[in-house]
C-alpha cells in the first residue's frame, strides 16, 4: 500500500507538476538549466527513498524478479529531465532570435566600421553567462546545447546574408558581416568552449 501511493504520488502528482513546470510560457533559461539539475538530484535520491520505503514496510525486493515492487521515480525523473533540456534547446534558440532581430546591416554601406556589431558582442557576453551555467549540467547535454548554439548562430548569419530581401551588397556591408564572423569564431566556437570545458581549444603551440 505505501508503495503503491508512492508511486501515484511520483508518478501522477510530482510528474504533472514538473511536466506542467516546464512548459510555462516565461520560464527563464537559468531557471530551465536549475529545473535539469534538480531532476538529476531526485532521481539519484529515488535510490534512498527505495531504501526507506523497504525499512518502512519490512519489504525487500525479490532479485529474481526485478522490478517487482520498485518505485517508479527514477524512470519518471529521467522523462522529465529529458523534457526540461528540450526546453533548454528551444528556449536558448529564440533567446538568440533576440538577439539576431537586433542586427541592422546597411547592405549599401561605403565603409565597414572596423569593429564589431554591437549585436555580436552583446550576443558573445550572454552566451558566455550562459554557457557557464551550463558546466553544472550533465556534460552530454551542456556539449549538446553548446554545439546547437554555435551551428544556430553560423546558420543564421549566413541566412541573412542570403536573404530574397537583400537585392544588392556594397564590398563595405560584406567586409562588416565577415568582421561580425570572425569575432564570432574565436569568441563562440573556442574561448567560450574552452572557458566552459565544453570544448577544447587546439594546440598552437608557443606563440
Amino acid at each position: 500500500m505505501v508503495r503503491k501511493s508512492t508511486n501515484l504520488l511520483l508518478t501522477r502528482t510530482l510528474s504533472g507538476c514538473l511536466a506542467t513546470l516546464i512548459k510555462r510560457p516565461g520560464l527563464r533559461l537559468l531557471q530551465l538549466i536549475q529545473i535539469t539539475i534538480n531532476t538529476l538530484h531526485l532521481e539519484h535520491a529515488n535510490v534512498l527513498l527505495e531504501h526507506y520505503v523497504a525499512k518502512l514496510t519490512g519489504s525487500i525486493e525479490d532479485s529474481s524478479k526485478p522490478g517487482l515492487g520498485r518505485l517508479q521515480g527514477k524512470a519518471m525523473f529521467k522523462d522529465i529531465r529529458g523534457e526540461a533540456e528540450e526546453q533548454i534547446y528551444i528556449a536558448l534558440r529564440l533567446k538568440i532570435d533576440e538577439f539576431l532581430e537586433l542586427a541592422s546591416y546597411d547592405w549599401m554601406l561605403a565603409e565597414p566600421k572596423g569593429m564589431s556589431s554591437s549585436y555580436v558582442l552583446d550576443l558573445i557576453a550572454f552566451l558566455t553567462s550562459t554557457f557557464t551555467a551550463f558546466t553544472n549540467l550533465p556534460v552530454r547535454v551542456a556539449q549538446t546545447a553548446c554545439m546547437s548554439a554555435c551551428q544556430y548562430v553560423a546558420k543564421s548569419l549566413m541566412t541573412m546574408l542570403l536573404s530574397e530581401d537583400v537585392k544588392q551588397m556594397s564590398l563595405a556591408a560584406l567586409e562588416q558581416v565577415n568582421l561580425d564572423v570572425i569575432q564570432c569564431e574565436p569568441s563562440i566556437f573556442l574561448r567560450i568552449g574552452a572557458l566552459t570545458g565544453l570544448l577544447q581549444l587546439p594546440s598552437t603551440g608557443p606563440y
